[in-house]
């Protein structure tokens, strides 16, 4: 059992990753949307739609001194990302597909493991609810290890640091999430699979605004255990390489009390950070 599934019971991962066969150098050009469009160079229509959406909205964004612009901006760039998200898991093919029996299943284990008088589960009996349902049905679901990981783990399951109870449909939807950022790395896509699953993460606690009071996204990134000042100045001091990197993704024509974090941005420091 590797460490990505420790603590997981009888966990054998049914999906077999295929070796890593796309080049990073190749994988960031789609991302920063260096190669040329319509000429079938990016991975699927749809990613290419996205980034071309993107490129655009991303220098808007930067050179926007207006605080409510930037937040329309940083709104339509994450409906971007939830309609390209809904599109592509569609085109899912069958065996990657979470079916109604296995929600099913797993809404079993769920009820399993929730407190008397409470209607969610609590972030520390994530591993054991997953636990359960791996007992009586084996895990079926196309999940690459890392997800699992990032779920569960004792030091690096992110859900489980959280400080309110996980509703059943929030879990779905991670799970679901994972599920495509999975078949997206099987496609050689290993970068667009974490992009991936940073959305995940940040829709556990923001499903349409797309960005973040400085306070809100302080408390967010908890989960990941960053320890950051509710303030723009801590936000600096603990990812200033990244906003440095990005010129104009804070603008001192702002306060600072309105100043907001977009996805995006934070989307950038889950690859820096590789979280």
């Amino acid at each position: 059992m590797s460490v990505a599934t420790k603590g997981l019971i009888e966990f054998v991962n049914p999906y077999k990753l295929p070796k890593f066969v796309k080049q990073v150098h190749l994988q960031m050009r789609e991302i920063e949307g260096r190669q040329p469009f319509g000429q079938g160079l990016y991975h699927c229509n749809n990613y290419e739609n996205l980034i071309k959406r993107l490129s655009d909205s991303r220098q808007q964004y930067r050179q926007q001194k207006e605080i409510q612009t930037r937040k329309q901006l940083a709104s339509e760039e994450y409906l971007a990302w939830t309609n390209y998200i809904k599109e592509r898991s569609l085109e899912l093919p069958e065996q990657h597909r979470v079916t109604g029996k296995q929600l099913n299943e797993l809404r079993r284990s769920f009820e399993v493991f929730i407190s008397k008088g409470e209607n969610g589960l609590r972030p520390s009996e994530l591993l054991n609810f997953l636990n359960d349902y791996t007992r009586v049905n084996q895990f079926t679901i196309a999940l690459d290890n890392w997800c699992v990981l990032q779920m569960v783990h004792y030091s690096m399951g992110y859900p489980m640091n959280m400080n309110r109870l996980l509703r059943f449909e929030e879990i779905v939807t991670l799970v679901q999430t994972k599920v495509l950022a999975t078949y997206e790395r099987s496609l050689g896509q290993d970068l667009l699979f974490r992009e991936i699953c940073s959305y995940g993460y940040w829709n556990l606690f923001d499903q349409n605004k797309g960005y973040m009071s400085i306070k809100e996204f302080s408390n967010f990134v908890k989960i990941f255990k960053y320890n950051v000042e509710p303030t723009l100045g801590g936000i600096l001091k603990e990812f200033g390489l990244a906003a440095n990197l990005f010129q104009g993704e804070f603008s001192k024509e702002i306060d600072a009390k309105e100043e907001i974090v977009r996805f995006d941005f934070f989307r950038y420091l889950f690859l820096e950070r590789n979280l």
